[in-house]
């Protein structure tokens, strides 16, 4: 088991990741997304399972800080396990950040 951040830095504002993507070719585009997120990236290209689950908050916006568990081939079995641990010894099911995108908040 493998543990990384998700991200290199705070929660970044909602739709900020993509301005300037219309101005983007594709190497330009993946560029930008390996350095946006280039904890995430090798799992992605290796095919290898990972996970983010959301351990912290920002405390400033209430939104979920990620934190990424990487298993080696195959090995999904080990990264179910971990996240029914983590959820049970720190549930985040019921959190809810001041914001949200999407047509319908959740109750």
């Amino acid at each position: 088991m493998l543990l990384t951040p998700t991200l290199p830095e705070m929660p970044v504002s909602l739709g900020s990741c993509g301005r300037g993507a219309e101005n983007t070719d594709g190497p330009g585009w993946l560029e930008h997304l390996f350095h946006r997120s280039p904890f995430t990236a090798a799992f992605n290209v290796a095919g290898t399972p990972a996970m983010s689950v959301p351990l912290a908050s920002d405390p400033a916006t209430g939104l979920p800080i990620g934190v990424q568990f990487a298993a080696g081939y195959g090995r999904e079995d080990l990264l179910f396990r971990l996240a029914a641990q983590l959820e049970k010894a720190a549930p985040w099911a019921e959190r809810r950040p001041a914001v949200w995108a999407g047509t319908h908040r959740p109750a």
